[in-house]
């Protein structure tokens, strides 16, 4: 069991690791439920000479079978790790109490694919009621690691049999420390650990990445949704009928250079960081190209003041400012007014209905269920499917009652999203928002399978394009470990992977090009592999942004970003906005223990594992406050969510617009990047940040940050 000690002789002086710490796992850890433990009645285990046999996929028969009975109180257990080599853990729910779970070998099974995967151990049925079912809850199957650990973890994972062949499932947790890795399933069928060729770990790598990058084309889409939908309400708060007006204010919030941003923290599902945002594209329309739109909003001239201004502290500022000839002091007046009298269940609702469709466009095709329920969908699907699903092609209400437990999740996932912003935003949401949402996530879903399927040579294409970046980042050496910042410790090959196609999208947004070319040239419309490549290097080495932005602006004439820095900027000052956890991994020991003072806390894996997975995407309150010794370097310290007390000060180096910070205590280390954007009024800060806690139980938390100057 890791411990970590603190001892500082004043409260005032405390490591940034409690700090954090403190944020992200006390707070949270102390709410996290834990399974329940199974009781010895739940759990038994006999000889059952002769379990159920499947008979169209082979012959199978079963010997030593371990069986259990499901109830509605208990976790079920099955099997012990050391004797049985797997263990099969059914929370209650999952299925109907009584049912009898059996959990036998195989001693005959269809050969595995060598060319997809080798067997590791020996291959399992798992049946419930002497069938293959899914379940309404997953159950999680653990299985010990190869004893040559030597094997990359991105190759692991469990075969399944879908009737015609096997199809291997990706770990939901690998643990080196136990020599675990764990699976969730929603079904039962037979089971078989195995290692993935690598050839088919990146098809599959890529046929999910593939499937994102396409459905990433439609944040834009549903962040113009949002805007539309909120520039509408603002005017009818302000009685204002023009329609001109509208549409010319929707235009002008769209081509504003902070629209980027919008996207961004619409993306992150992030309301409190999406709304000043906004209100500050509209205060620069309205006060610059709109201004005789503004005129006609306030109507200064003939005394038919809008009734809705003219009892309001800011709705008179901004007649008073407009009169004067201070049109932008009255634009932000005027935009300060509309997003004050915003209904808040109205936007909270308007901007959680589209954050669903952005999740489960992006995120939801990198879940096997998903995958499975689509081509189930697509295709059709007899008993013996993948999956188990047996329904008609393009049939979703089928597919959706038979997704069970997953259907649910998915529901489940979307209705916390929408309650947590809603409370964030001091509301209590109804029974009918949350039912709204959960049956607007399920017509997503289905809008989602019919975009894909539309969609399907786009796919293909852009699979065959993703399979040539692939190899050239191979080439490039941009997917070997300990080469430019790629720490296998830290991130999957998946995971790194998707950080490469990140800066893509990104070299292609700066570019202003739409798409990549396997051609050896860029033009004006795409860019080539090869100049995506030798960019993404740039990015990834020493002084990367300064060395990126001097190639786009020698090999394209392009300069990047908004207005340089004011000649008398300065870091000194307290910045406030929001951090927020992207990904998180924990790895090794059972428990942390945490000693401050003379106290000491203990904290399981697993309810660092759920606390984490619960603060992603979640925005907490932080405050740095910057101490700057030149314009080259300084400290800063940190404060966040509740936390009365800062951390210890932190040192940063600054080089232009680019700001990195490291920091280490004990081991564990703390870094920041960040670029500062200034544009023409106020100085943003936004960027990355990890924190990584080696030890017996090792903890790594990536991260996003966006302050301003307070």
């Amino acid at each position: 069991m890791s411990t970590y000690r603190f001892a500082p002789a004043s409260r005032h002086i405390r490591g940034w690791l409690f700090v954090m710490l403190v944020i992200l796992l006390l707070g949270a850890c102390g709410t996290s439920p834990t399974q329940p433990t199974p009781s010895p009645e739940s759990i038994v285990a006999t000889d059952v000479p002769d379990a159920a046999k499947p008979t169209d996929a082979g012959e199978a028969t079963s010997s030593a079978a371990l069986t259990g009975v499901v109830d509605d109180a208990n976790e079920l257990a099955l099997g012990n790790l050391d004797d049985d080599q797997m263990q099969l853990r059914i929370q209650p729910g999952a299925l109907p109490s009584g049912t009898t779970i059996a959990v036998a070998p195989l001693e005959s099974a269809p050969e595995a694919d060598p060319a997809r995967f080798a067997p590791l151990g020996e291959p399992l049925e798992i049946t419930a009621g002497q069938a293959h079912v899914r379940l309404d809850a997953p159950a999680v199957l653990v299985v010990p690691l190869p004893s040559d650990a030597e094997i990359d973890p991105s190759l692991l994972g469990v075969a399944f049999y879908n009737g015609q062949e096997w199809q291997v499932l990706r770990p939901a947790r690998v643990d080196p420390e136990a020599g675990v890795m764990e699976f969730e399933t929603f079904h039962f069928s037979w089971f078989w650990p195995a290692k993935q060729t690598p050839e088919e770990r990146d098809r599959i790598m890529i046929q999910s990445a593939a499937a994102g990058e396409i459905a990433r084309q439609q944040v834009r889409a549903a962040t113009d949704r949002v805007t539309e939908q909120m520039v509408n309400q603002m005017m009818d708060q302000l009685g204002a009928k023009d329609g001109e007006t509208r549409a010319l204010l929707i235009e002008a919030v769209k081509a504003d250079a902070s629209y980027k941003q919008l996207q961004q923290r619409f993306a992150n599902g992030d309301l409190q960081a999406f709304m000043p945002v906004l209100e500050k594209t509209v205060a620069t329309a309205l006060g610059g190209t709109l201004q005789e739109q503004l005129g006609k909003l306030l109507d200064p001239d003939d005394g038919t003041i809008n009734p809705a201004l003219k009892t309001l502290d800011k709705g008179a500022e901004a007649i008073d400012q407009y009169r004067m000839g201070n049109y932008k002091d009255a634009g932000k007046a005027v935009a300060a007014l509309v997003i004050d009298l915003l209904p808040k269940p109205s936007i909270v609702a308007v901007f959680e209905a589209e954050a669903v469709v952005v999740d489960y466009c992006i995120d939801a095709w990198k879940k096997d269920e998903v995958e499975a329920a689509y081509k189930a969908w697509r295709d059709g699907a007899d008993s013996l499917s993948p999956w188990g699903y047996n329904v008609d092609a393009q049939d979703f209400e089928a597919v959706w009652t038979q997704m069970r437990g997953a259907a649910t999740r998915f529901q489940s996932e979307a209705v916390e999203r929408f309650v947590k912003a809603a409370e964030e935003a001091g509301l209590t949401p109804t029974d009918a928002q949350v039912d709204a949402i959960r049956e607007q996530t399920k017509t997503r879903l289905e809008e989602e399978f019919k975009r894909r399927l539309a969609n399907e040579q786009t796919q293909a294409a852009m699979e065959a394009e993703l399979t040539e970046l692939l190899q050239a980042y191979e080439d490039a050496n941009l997917l070997e470990w300990s080469r430019y910042g790629y720490d296998r410790t830290a991130q999957t090959r998946e995971q790194r992977m998707r950080a490469l196609l990140d800066l893509r999208a990104r070299i292609l947004n700066d570019t202003g090009r739409e798409r990549m070319t396997l051609g050896a040239f860029s033009n004006d419309k795409a860019i080539s592999i090869g100049d995506i490549v030798s960019l993404t290097q740039l990015l990834l080495s020493k002084n990367g942004e300064e060395k990126y932005a001097q190639a786009l602006k020698d090999r394209f004439g392009i300069t990047l970003g908004p207005p340089e820095l004011p000649e008398d900027f300065t870091m000194t000052g307290a910045w406030v906005g929001d951090l927020i956890v992207q990904d998180a991994q924990v790895t090794g020991a059972d428990e942390l223990t945490i000693e401050m003072f003379d106290s000491e806390t203990v904290i399981t894996k697993e309810e660092c594992e759920s606390s984490l997975e619960e603060a992603k995407g979640r925005p907490t309150p932080v405050e740095m406050i910057f101490a700057e010794l030149s314009p080259e370097s300084g400290t800063f310290v940190l404060r966040a969510g509740d936390d009365e007390d800062p951390s210890e000060p932190i040192p940063y180096r600054r080089a232009g617009t680019q700001v990195t910070a490291s920091y280490s205590q004990d081991g564990a280390t703390f870094t920041l990047q960040g670029t500062l954007v200034y544009d023409g009024e106020t100085v943003t800060f936004d960027g990355t940040w990890n924190m990584s806690m080696p030890g017996e139980m090792s903890i790594s938390v990536d991260g996003t940050f966006s302050v301003v100057r307070s």
